[in-house]
């Protein structure tokens, strides 16, 4: 089975073409514009938005598109690249795809398409996007559909807060764990936009991967949307709190400070996980041994970088 990964430099794609790379009926390439070599995997440098597809890629069975810029945050304040890398990269990948006879397509989506709801949101909810992250994910969910006409089998992934090992520490625009663990990290009080009530749904992403190869495994995925999450809600004040105890702060809480809030930004919401559950998914690691880890592996980082 010869499968393409997109983003694959990036956090969730990283570990996915890592796994992908284990399996022995797997070909596996790579495309993403930095280098970030996989054992095992022929990668492709370059830029979606950009590249010969017809030249540079040979037939797949299975595309799994990763590759985003995927802030809420900076798709407000860098327009012209939110649209080149959330709405160019992949209309030409499906273009791509059609024109090669790909038959199946994961996408990775967001929560974003949601917005703000008052509890649990399941996958009929009407999308309400706050942020133009979230508009361009839903844009390219509805894409999806229009090329279901050319035989394109696709499945939608909307990711909650997904958070783990490798997230980038350096990009305090993206990534509430990562953002929050970095200052910890530091000693330095963390800036908290809005009420320290608002609340999110976090999700490892060993499980995360879980569920992008089931959707390999799974043809009854197909032509679906499925909500990948933890289906818990956890306030920013536990959130704190338990990363402050990961990384083994003295204190019961960890000090904060408020800071003014963002376009985009949302008070909260949290996954409904039956449909995918009903595939025998399930997030099987408790957010406090995820940040544990998560904060061990940042902690053997800063060693090896000192």
């Amino acid at each position: 089975m010869r499968i393409l990964v997109t983003g694959s430099a990036g956090f969730i794609g990283r570990h996915l073409a890592r796994r992908l790379a284990l399996l022995p009926d797997v070909e596996l390439w790579t495309l993403d514009r930095r280098e970030m070599p996989i054992a095992g995997a022929n990668a492709i440098i370059g830029d979606l938005a950009e590249l010969d597809l017809g030249e540079e890629l040979p037939e797949f069975d299975l595309v799994y598109h990763l590759a985003a810029q995927a802030s809420a945050r900076l798709s407000h304040e860098a327009i012209d690249e939110e649209l080149r890398d959330n709405v160019v990269a992949p209309l030409r990948l499906l273009e791509f795809c059609r024109s090669r006879g790909v038959s199946r397509v994961v996408f990775a989506s967001s929560m974003g398409v949601y917005g703000s709801t008052e509890g649990e949101v399941g996958e009929d909810a009407v999308p309400r996007p706050t942020s133009i992250y979230g508009a361009n994910k839903l844009v390219v969910e509805k894409y999806l559909e229009v090329y279901r006409q050319f035989g394109i089998r696709s499945t939608v992934l909307r990711l909650f807060n997904v958070y783990g090992p490798e997230q980038n520490m350096r990009n305090l625009k993206q990534g509430m764990v990562s953002i929050y663990l970095q200052y910890v990290m530091d000693g330095a009080e963390v800036p908290v936009t809005g009420s320290l009530d608002r609340f999110r749904d976090f999700v490892y992403v060993d499980d995360v991967v879980e569920a992008f190869l089931l959707s390999m495994r799974e043809p009854g995925m197909s032509d679906r949307t499925f909500n990948v999450g933890s289906g818990k809600s956890t306030t920013v004040r536990e959130l704190i709190r338990l990363i402050g105890v990961a990384w083994g702060h003295p204190e019961p809480e960890y000090p904060v400070r408020e800071v003014e809030g963002h376009a985009g930004d949302i008070l909260g919401n949290v996954a409904s996980i039956d449909q995918i559950a009903g595939f025998g998914w399930k997030a099987a690691v408790p957010l406090a041994e995820g940040l544990k880890r998560f904060a061990d592996w940042a902690k053997d980082s800063a060693e090896v970088a000192g």
